[in-house]
């Protein structure tokens, strides 16, 4: 049905809305309450079951007139589509498929008008009906509760993101964002348009003796998928248990339908049943074997000929299965919420597997809930929504993943995952940098992201915009020799240069050395013989450290003096000579500079100021001499179980960070 044609059929729909919901108001006010005490004497001598008829009349009419905030928001749902309607179809759907379960016609055939009212002054049998009409007037509108049909068309607002998109959408967000209850409330809005995935799955398959025939299992099915599955609960828990018997067996039922229909001439083509469909797919994505199916069994054949029973197939070829068949088995249009996706597969398989299932469903809208931001960022052609916060009770924030040039989306994702606030270090997940801050820092998120350049450009990306997003980032980068000025710089932009020229030399600090021998069962003078390797080291290296001081400050300085815009070939060249022997010169300072401030430690026998001047990052390996051969791997048992020495550390090279935002 086109888009047009579906908009015409919901105005026409609420056109009929409005039209019953006048024709009750009309009955309220001109025929029931001006004759209420009539009607209320009849009903007390036709019917003995109203115990308190004015009452009774008195609950019908409060009753019926909670249809007002029903009309009221159907109303500015018209108002709302005749202004601008480019909804998609989906959305159109769950919008029709919402409303029209507010129809108030089962109630129009009760009324009565002022006609029957007088004829019955004269007709006793007239009276007896009229009482039988508000008898049924007032049970079928207990059956009615107008409360939850107002609560499910508001919550529309809830998935209103879904008005103008007709693609996949991945929803991303904090634990405790809402997620799942998300889910479970869009399966009570859309009802029967959306099917449900559940990350909790048990893959057991109870083959039956019989073969299936009727409708038996296929109409189960359809239950299975339209159920809550998210919630916890015994009746939960057996779904999970026999949700692929169930699946199996409508589909050998489909087969055997479509087997007995062309053998007996019922159909004149053979139908590819969605039971060959999904054997098909299967192998397709598992390519290393493939699914024959025999008299309600299926089993697995590999490429050598053996086989053997399906369920000695691992949980991940099973849940390629489940997902397939479940899929394939979906009614046309619907909405599939897949609850953690990459549940039970490898790698290898989640996208392949998607990519497989979207293109063999393009007339469903797929809704992932994940965690997995690899495969979030797989969804090329998914919308991104982030959902910011769940407002108790019934109210999420969601909107479009705000997109940033410059911020990856797989790491953007993940930024808008934390509930604390971001730090940024350079490194990886398993290097030093992100195991130290995670202790040294445990109020923020630590994210490491390779160099010190897209530390910086991250955290100032980030912080730029915090009125999306309401969080903040600090960066934290190594010395690397970057100038006072420099850093002072940073610092507004809350980027924070150690006064250490690499982090690994602060798990060289002496107060942890001397924790570290303790700690490890360590000679008591191996803290003495670090340091009087150090000294040598440090000697004999003198010349490169310098050199390397050298060249890192003229590398900075070219940084910060790129060449101008020149008007000519000869200004451009006089420009570059300039600054090049501007930084010729330096060269000779800065090196002398550097020479005169490590001859003073190794005069002084500073070690600590050592440790923070040496740019090495195999200084700790002098330390796995001599404490702890694997130090760089068990030295972070210490820091988890001495909170002193963590502290020490903090006070000694992190003061000026802050330890949250």
């Amino acid at each position: 049905m086109a888009n047009e044609d579906l908009i015409k059929k919901i105005k026409d729909y609420i056109s009929k809305f409005d039209n019953e919901y006048n024709q009750i108001k009309v009955w309220l006010a001109s025929i029931l309450e001006p004759n209420k005490e009539t009607i209320v004497s009849w009903m007390k001598n036709f019917r003995s079951d109203f115990l308190n008829p004015e009452k009774e009349i008195d609950d019908l009419a409060l009753r019926l007139n909670q249809m007002n905030g029903i009309h009221d928001q159907i109303l500015a749902i018209n108002v709302e589509m005749d202004e601008k309607c480019n909804w998609s179809k989906n959305y159109l759907n769950l919008l029709y498929n919402t409303i029209s379960r507010c129809s108030l016609s089962f109630l129009i055939q009760y009324l009565f008008d002022a006609n029957l009212l007088k004829n019955a002054l004269n007709y006793p049998r007239i009276k007896y009906d009229i009482v039988n009409k508000i008898l049924r007037l007032r049970d079928e509108s207990l059956g009615i509760d107008f409360k939850e049909k107002e609560h499910a068309i508001s919550y529309l607002d809830n998935f209103s993101i879904f008005r103008y998109l007709d693609k996949n959408f991945v929803i991303v967000g904090a634990n405790g964002s809402g997620k799942s209850s998300f889910s479970r409330r869009t399966r009570q809005v859309l009802d029967s348009s959306v099917i449900i995935i559940s990350s909790q799955k048990v893959f057991l398959y109870r083959p039956i003796e019989n073969l299936p025939f009727g409708y038996k299992w296929r109409n189960e099915l359809k239950n299975y998928q339209g159920r809550d599955k998210l919630h916890k609960g015994e009746d939960r828990d057996d779904q999970i248990v026999n949700e692929l018997t169930v699946v199996t067996n409508a589909l050998f039922e489909e087969e055997n339908q479509f087997a007995h229909e062309f053998y007996h001439g019922e159909s004149t083509e053979r139908k590819e049943s969605t039971l060959e469909r999904v054997v098909a797919l299967w192998g397709k994505i598992l390519k290393h074997r493939s699914l024959k199916t025999k008299d309600g069994y299926i089993y697995v054949l590999t490429k050598d000929g053996t086989e053997y029973p399906f369920m000695q197939l691992s949980d991940g070829e099973k849940a390629v299965f489940y997902y397939i068949a479940y899929i394939l088995s979906a009614k046309e249009n619907s909405y599939i919420i897949v609850d953690e996706p990459e549940n039970h597969l490898h790698l290898a398989l989640i996208a392949k597997l998607w990519d497989e299932l979207e293109k063999a469903r393009p007339d469903c809208q797929f809704i992932y809930l994940t965690h997995n931001l690899e495969f979030a960022a797989s969804r090329n052609n998914a919308e991104k929504i982030w959902m910011k916060r769940f407002i108790a009770p019934d109210k999420w924030e969601m909107e479009k993943l705000p997109t940033d040039k410059n911020i990856p989306e797989i790491l953007y994702m993940e930024l808008l995952g934390s509930r604390k606030p971001i730090l940024f270090c350079e490194g990886t997940k398993a290097s030093l940098d992100y195991k130290l801050y995670t202790r040294l820092f445990p109020n923020y998120t630590v994210i490491p992201v390779d160099g010190h350049i897209q530390v910086i450009s991250y955290t100032k990306a980030f912080n730029s915009s915090n009125d999306v997003h309401h969080n903040n980032a600090i960066g934290i980068i190594d010395g690397d020799f970057h100038k006072d000025e420099q850093k002072e710089a940073w610092k507004e932009d809350k980027i924070y240069c150690l006064d250490v020229q690499e982090v690994e030399n602060i798990l060289c600090d002496e107060d942890l050395l001397t924790a570290a021998v303790d700690f490890f069962h360590a000679d008591e003078d191996a803290v003495a013989k670090i340091k009087e390797r150090f000294f040598i080291n440090l000697e004999q290296e003198i010349d490169n450290q310098c050199v390397e001081f050298a060249e890192q400050s003229i590398n900075n300085q070219f940084k910060e003096n790129m060449l101008k815009r020149n008007k000519c070939i000869d200004e451009l060249k006089s420009s570059l000579r300039n600054l090049s022997e501007r930084l010729d010169r330096k060269i000779d300072i800065l090196f002398t500079e550097q020479q005169k401030r490590l001859q003073n430690i190794l005069v002084k026998k500073d070690y600590e100021e050592g440790v923070r001047r040496y740019n090495n990052k195999k200084l700790i390996s002098i330390v796995s001499l001599f404490i702890e051969k694997e130090y760089t791997k068990r030295i972070f048992k210490l820091l988890d179980t001495n909170t002193d020495v963590l502290n020490i550390l903090r006070d000694k090279y992190f003061a000026d960070i802050p330890q949250t935002l």
